[in-house]
Formats: C-alpha cells, sequence, structure tokens
C-alpha cells in the first residue's frame, strides 16, 4: 500500500519480500530555502548537497537561457511548493515516500499564463554519493546524471492524456541482485506505470514472480530475419537455418508478413496472402511451427499509421478521428477540379509551426492536407490574406483514396497530420470516448496475443509526435494490453514500459539488449551499389558489432529493410560458412570474455566523428586442432602514405572493406606490419569494365612473383592464400575453378614492400594484400 508522510518524517515498513526481511525507510526534505537536506532511500543516505542543489526555474526570453534558483520553500504535509522568494511563479511538488524508494510529481503551477508556458521549464538538481537510481513515469519529465542528477520538467505547457505533469521515481542505484530487484518492485508496484495483462495483480512479489517469467521465456534472442515471396520459400529458410542452429527468434519484416513497408492500401494487420494464403491463421501457423522448436516470432512494424487507401478509416469515409492541427470551414464553394481553395480558419486554429501550443510538433508531421467532407486534399502551396482566409493553392483534389467532390461554401475543414507523407496518424485520445488510438493499439495487441509475439519491434514512432509525450503514452498503453512476455524496440532502445529489462537477472544479459553482434550476407545486385559481402567483411561487421556492445548473435544482410532470402541461400558462394558462423556466435556472443573484448579493442579504435569502429586488422573466426575458438587477424596492407581507409561500417549497409583500386600494371608501395611471410591477396575485377585480367602476375619488389594462369572476367574474384592454386569466383563468391599458379619467393618481408599486378590487358581492379598476424586463442572458450 502507498502510504504519503511528511519530509520530517521517516517511513518505516517491515515487509518479508523474497525473504529479504529487513527495515527500510525513504525520505526527502527540504529546508524553508528550498535546499535538499535529506535523500534517504531504502534505508541508505544518499545525499552530498552543493549550495546550487534544489528546484530551479529556466525561462528562455528568446536570446538568452536565464537559470534561476528557486530559494523558497514551504511544505504541508507531502507536498512542497517552491518559489523564488515567496511569490509567483511557483511550483508544487507531491512526494510519496516508501520503504525502498520515493517519487517526486509536479501537480501545479501558478502564475505563469498559459501562452507563455512553453518559455518555462524546471528542474530538480541533487548531488548524491552513489549512483542514483531513476524510472521516469512518463515523457512530460526527462532526468539525466549518475552522481549529479538533473530531473527535469521541461513540458510546463502539457500535460499527459490522464493530467499528469510529469513523475520519477528514485531509489538506490548502487544496489545489485535481489536487493536491487527489490527496490525496481517497489517502484513497479506502487507507481503508475504499466503492467501487462498477462498477470491480475502486482503486488511487489507479483512484479518479481513477473519478472522471473519474463526472464526464462525471453533468453538469448538471437536472431535471423527471412524474407520470402512464398510459404514455401519461407519454411525453407527456417529448416536450413534457425533449426540446425537453435535460434531463438525469427525476424519477418513487413514486406514478408504484411506486403507493405508503409501501410497504404491495407490495414494495420492485414497479412500477405503471397506467403501466407490464408492471411492470419497461416501466419499463426508459422508461429507455432516455430514455437514448436522454441523460436518466437518478431514482426516489424511501422507504428500505427493509417494509410491513405486505409479501407477502414479512409476509403469511403475518412474517419473524423484521424489526428488534426485545427479546422474551420470552406470560404467559398468549390467543384470538383479547382486546385485554388479559401480556407477560414476557427478563431483557435493557427498555423502549426508559429508558436502556439503544438510547436513542439516533430518535423516529420506535414501538415499540408486538408479533410473537406469525404474528400483529402493535398495543398501545395498555403498563403494567408489580411482577412484571415487561408489561400491553398496547387491543390491535389481527391487525393489518393478519396474522390472529388463538389463543396458548398461553409463546409467543413480539417487540417490533418500526415507523416512523412506517407500516413495519417490518429488522434492522441487516449482514454477518452470513441478513441481511435486505444481502437488501434486493442486490434494490434489481439493480433500480436494471437500470434503469441516474442518481440515488438515499432519502427518510426517519431509520426506520433505531436507532442513529446504521446509516443510512450502510445506504447505504454499498448504494453498494458499484452498478455506474453515480450520485448521490444525502438530505435536505439526499448520501449519504457518493458521495465522487466531494468531487473539485474535480466540487465546482466547482453543477449537481451537491443544491439546486436552482425553476421551477414549480401549478393551482388543488379542495378546494386553494393557488392557481395566477402569473408572479411563479415568478420569485421562482427568485431565491430563487439566494440558496440553487441552481444547477440543477428545474422541478415546488411541493407535496411532487408532479410536473407533463398536466393541469398542458394546463390552466395560462401552461406554455408556465414551460416555456421552464425551457430558460433549463437553459442559465444552471450558469455564473450572480458579478456576477448579488451584483445578486439586494441585493435579496433572508434572512427572519428563516428559512434562505429574501425580496424586495419579484421579477426577472422576459427578452430585449432583441440577445437578451441581461435581468431586470426588478417591484415589488408595500405598504401604507406596513409591513403588507404581501414575496414569502416557504412550506417545500415555493413562494411566498406580496406582495398586500393588500381589498373592493372600499377605498383603500390605497402606496408606491413607483421613478420615476414607469404603473401595473400583478393583481386576483383571492376565489373563495371568489359576487360579481362589475363594471366595475371604478381611482382614484388624483392625479386619474388606469383603467376597465374587463366581470366578473370569483369566482376569476378582471384583469390590467394598460399598452394599452388588461386582460387577463382564470380560475383558472388561461388567457386569457378582453381587455376594453377608459380610461386616464386612470393613473400613480404616486414615494413614497405612494393606490389605490381601486370596483366596482358589493363583493367581496373580492387586489390587486397593480405598479411597474417599471431593466432589469439579466445579466452571464452572457459566459458563453454
Amino acid at each position: 500500500m502507498r502510504s504519503r508522510k511528511t519530509f520530517t518524517i521517516q517511513l518505516l515498513i517491515l515487509t518479508g519480500l523474497m525473504a529479504l526481511s529487513c527495515l527500510g525507510a525513504s525520505e526527502l526534505t527540504f529546508n524553508a530555502s528550498g535546499k535538499p537536506t535529506s535523500l534517504v532511500l531504502n534505508d541508505a543516505s544518499l545525499l552530498l548537497p552543493l549550495s546550487s542543489d534544489g528546484f530551479h526555474m529556466v525561462y528562455f526570453d528568446g536570446e538568452d537561457r536565464i537559470d534561476t534558483q528557486l530559494g523558497h520553500a514551504v511544505t504541508a504535509g507531502d507536498t512542497v511548493a517552491v518559489s523564488e522568494s515567496g511569490g509567483l511563479p511557483r511550483f508544487t511538488f507531491r512526494i510519496d515516500e516508501y520503504a525502498r524508494h520515493l517519487s517526486i510529481h509536479l501537480i501545479d503551477v501558478e502564475g505563469i499564463a498559459d501562452d507563455d508556458l512553453q518559455a518555462y521549464g524546471v528542474y530538480l538538481k541533487l548531488r548524491v554519493q552513489d549512483t542514483l537510481g531513476f524510472k521516469d513515469l512518463d515523457d512530460v519529465i526527462y532526468s539525466t546524471g549518475t552522481q549529479t542528477v538533473y530531473n527535469r520538467w521541461h513540458y510546463l505547457w502539457g500535460q499527459t492524456n490522464d493530467g499528469k505533469r510529469g513523475g520519477v521515481a528514485l531509489y538506490d542505484g548502487a544496489l545489485d541482485g535481489a536487493a536491487l530487484d527489490a527496490c525496481l518492485a517497489s517502484v513497479w508496484a506502487n507507481e503508475d506505470l504499466p503492467h501487462p495483462a498477462g498477470q491480475a495483480t502486482w503486488t511487489e512479489a507479483d512484479v518479481l514472480n513477473w519478472v522471473e517469467h519474463y526472464r526464462t521465456n525471453i533468453v538469448d534472442l538471437n536472431e535471423v530475419i527471412l524474407e520470402a515471396s512464398s510459404e514455401a520459400e519461407l519454411y525453407a529458410l527456417t529448416d536450413a537455418i534457425v533449426f540446425p542452429n537453435k535460434a531463438k527468434r525469427v525476424y519477418l519484416h513487413c514486406q514478408t508478413w504484411r506486403g507493405e513497408y508503409w501501410p497504404k492500401y491495407n490495414g494495420q494487420t492485414h497479412v500477405n496472402t503471397n506467403v501466407f494464403p490464408n492471411g492470419e491463421s497461416d501466419l499463426k501457423a508459422y508461429a507455432d511451427y516455430l514455437a514448436d522448436q522454441g523460436v518466437k516470432l518478431r514482426l516489424h512494424m511501422v507504428s500505427f499509421g493509417i494509410g491513405k487507401h486505409d479501407p477502414d478509416y479512409v476509403v469511403g469515409t475518412v474517419d473524423r478521428r484521424l489526428a488534426s492541427w485545427g479546422g474551420g470551414t470552406l470560404e467559398e464553394s468549390v467543384g470538383t477540379s479547382e486546385t485554388r481553395l479559401l480556407f477560414r480558419p476557427d478563431a483557435a486554429t493557427k498555423p502549426p509551426l508559429l508558436g502556439n501550443s503544438i510547436a513542439h510538433v516533430h518535423s516529420v508531421c506535414y501538415h499540408n492536407y486538408f479533410r473537406i467532407g469525404e474528400e483529402i486534399v493535398r495543398v501545395g502551396r498555403v498563403s494567408r490574406t489580411e482577412e484571415e482566409v487561408w489561400v491553398l493553392e496547387n491543390c491535389s483534389r481527391g487525393f489518393e483514396g478519396t474522390d472529388a467532390f463538389s463543396h458548398t461554401a461553409g463546409s467543413e475543414v480539417a487540417g490533418l497530420y500526415c507523416s512523412y507523407g506517407q500516413n495519417y496518424i490518429p488522434e492522441y485520445d487516449l482514454g477518452q470516448t470513441n478513441s481511435l488510438m486505444e481502437e488501434m493499439v486493442l486490434e494490434y495487441t489481439r493480433f500480436a496475443n494471437n500470434l503469441e509475439l516474442g518481440h515488438m519491434h515499432f519502427d518510426g514512432p517519431e509520426i506520433h509526435g505531436v507532442y513529446p509525450w504521446a509516443v510512450r503514452d502510445l506504447f505504454d498503453f499498448y504494453y498494458s494490453q499484452m498478455t506474453v512476455p515480450a520485448s521490444s524496440s525502438r530505435v536505439g532502445r526499448s520501449i519504457a514500459a518493458n521495465f522487466e529489462q531494468d531487473f539485474s537477472g535480466i540487465r546482466d544479459d547482453l543477449s537481451l539488449s537491443y544491439f546486436a553482434l552482425n553476421i551477414d550476407i549480401r549478393r551482388d545486385e543488379a542495378h546494386s551499389a553494393y557488392l557481395a559481402t566477402s569473408r572479411l567483411d563479415t568478420h569485421f561487421h562482427v568485431q565491430e558489432s563487439i566494440m558496440v556492445n553487441g552481444r547477440r548473435a543477428f545474422f541478415s544482410v546488411p541493407m535496411s529493410g532487408r532479410g536473407i532470402t533463398v536466393a541469398d541461400m542458394t546463390g552466395h558462394g560462401q552461406f554455408d560458412e556465414m551460416n555456421s558462423l552464425f551457430g558460433d556466435w549463437i553459442k559465444l556472443a552471450p558469455v564473450l570474455h572480458d579478456d576477448d573484448v579488451a584483445y578486439v579493442a586494441a585493435v579496433t579504435p572508434r572512427t572519428p566523428g563516428s559512434n562505429h569502429n574501425e580496424t586495419e586488422d579484421v579477426l577472422v573466426l576459427g578452430t585449432n586442432t583441440l577445437a578451441q575458438y581461435i581468431w586470426t587477424p588478417h591484415h589488408v596492407m595500405g598504401r604507406s602514405d596513409g591513403t588507404d581507409a581501414p575496414f569502416t561500417i557504412e550506417q545500415e549497409k555493413g562494411s566498406r572493406p580496406r582495398k586500393q583500386i588500381i589498373a592493372a600494371g600499377d605498383s603500390l608501395t605497402l606496408n606491413n606490419p607483421n613478420a615476414s611471410q607469404g603473401l595473400n591477396f583478393v583481386i576483383r575485377v571492376d565489373h563495371e569494365g568489359s576487360v579481362s585480367l589475363v594471366n595475371p602476375t604478381i611482382s614484388l619488389g624483392s625479386g619474388g612473383s606469383l603467376s597465374v594462369t587463366g581470366t578473370v572476367a569483369p566482376g569476378q574474384y582471384l583469390e590467394y592464400y598460399g598452394g599452388s592454386t588461386a582460387r577463382l569466383y564470380d560475383n558472388n563468391w561461388n567457386l569457378i575453378s582453381d587455376l594453377p599458379v608459380v610461386n616464386a619467393a612470393f613473400s613480404v618481408s616486414g615494413g614497405s614492400n612494393t606490389v605490381t599486378v601486370n596483366s596482358s590487358s589493363s583493367p581496373t581492379i580492387e586489390t587486397q594484400f593480405i598479411v597474417l598476424g599471431d593466432v589469439y586463442v579466445l579466452k571464452t572458450n572457459d566459458n563453454l
């Protein structure tokens, strides 16, 4: 039960939760000057006060940001009202105290006109001796920091749809294990946070039971993205990749399960009948097929958008619950073909980006779509007259899923949001009668619960960003309807409602994190600017993933929105090798030893100005004669003048390899940082050219050489790693033949070496000259 006490009385509660029978107390007190005098959490005193600690008001006057400490406080029961000197503006907060945590809620703002609220904010600054744990209860507040923590109420001009003005729960973040979980359970059971529908009651003991249920169901979430154009293809991919590797999750992008990325012609739970002929029932059968092998299904979803031809909300009758930024009437009658319309807005309607109550609308919410009766009009240009009539010009009448109609003067007009110009969105109307947002969420959660989805991925949540806090409210409501344990992701993180992931037994399992350890496969497709992935490309992406904390093996195509197809499986010559590599990293990634991470870090620095990492030494995973996993560094030599970039990552496109682009006959001066050794290489002939590389000879400045008998056609690869033959591959690494070679002291010394590729022709070629480093035995072997 929740008990609210004054600031000067400690709340003592005896609890036997999880056999942790201990006396705990929490309190936050302020003196009359608004300074925090005590912060006790779970019976631990954390406060290290500074002169600047306490509440601050922030005001932006159009030029400067003015920060004023609020030095006057009046406590009354469980509230504290703070101001600069006892007058206005005044901010009233309620503090709820529990045995293991406390929470702070903004409940009133006085002395600021409504039209001025956007210019104001307030924050509480606390300095603590250990890391302070916090959980924002909604997105009207934003908390940051470690030893100095800032709880910022930065949207005083608004509130969430249930009237909340922002709250945060504080707990002792220095705790771990069962003690931490007890604090988090106190927060989740007692604060106004969403709970999944899969459990009836939510005491602190119930919370811990749910978290354990979640942990055992959402475990080791390695994943493969599959892409199919038929049911047979999907099952073939599943049988070849998912089950042999004991993968835990299959991810289907929209084009496979729904048939559309942005919803356009169909509703949000429409199922692609090209892949699932009987619709949802066949998709359910596939989900059950996976579940029988302990595999969960993940579906890609572009949030809760409404397509321009949506059969339920647009075609025939345009739903009046589509999100609107304002309305008014048509000033003059129009027929079906006029492209210039006159719109008289209501008194409360203003241009949506000119500083009114929706000035913080996300830039993706386009405003040039208007509904007139059952017609939607896309407007090319908007201007205003002195009579406050808006002139709508270059109009596309009867836009997309609607027809053009004649309209009389005085007809109702509504300005619609259209996110990215692709989807309309439901009004932010949670909790209201006949809510469209609730209707859409309830339909999708029915769908998700029926399929027992193991993961929810929400792409494009910003399309609902009409108000900055609306997205979290939407996802909180979604989460509250789920009956099965499910992880989640939006770009870069989980949804806030998945509080399970903060608990000790789950947050320490990095295989549950958003970040993936990427194993890639991609073919060289016609009209694509991207070549087929090579062995080094794939191993480097794994290496770079380790550096960004990826511990969840993830097998896919390194192209946004793509998955592995049957054509990839049958058409890429290294598929079996990469499929096996996926199985290796399923075992290795979740238990990767810190020593091995340090080894990777030593050769994989951060790319300047990027969130990614780079290297000159690709660590190729293999095994030794003792069946231990090893890394063999493959150093792609660069020119001594430093002009060759290292291996890097191109966002959502995979590895960008280190290579030289030259004409046959050109000489390279390359640096070998390793010991003297035989030279390896990969040479690709530019497929844009028409000239082949014929009987090439690679000559070294030391006098050594390697001569190859054969022809390398445009787009093909020639690879040599020692021995009496070089391997010839097509543009997708399928082996064509072994070509005989003559090796004459083909080795390089440490340091600078001159390399020349000679041929009877002079095509443009891409070269990678490779030397090997010392083998490293993974410490992770001890964890297997």
